[in-house]
């Protein structure tokens, strides 16, 4: 559901990049509508910065893999 609402479209202007923001900033958006289920004073804009974060990260962390050879593992 997330790559059909927002990865793939955005993947058609930003390529494998849009993919991965457009897929967290849909589940953001989702996340969003539940929340407002529980209460109706939530604001959008919490559930996309916080699920808009973890896309750069993932690129950052595809980047590092390319420009080191190595897989980010945390040790």
């Amino acid at each position: 559901m997330f790559l059909i609402h927002g990865g793939y479209p955005l993947s058609f202007v930003l390529g494998k990049a849009g993919l991965v923001i457009g897929s967290f900033h849909s589940s953001g958006v989702l996340h969003h509508i539940v929340m407002l289920s529980l209460n109706d004073r939530s604001e959008l804009w919490r559930a996309v910065v916080g699920f808009g974060m973890m896309a750069p990260v993932i690129l950052a962390e595809q980047a590092l893999r390319q420009w080191t050879g190595s897989k980010v593992d945390g040790s």
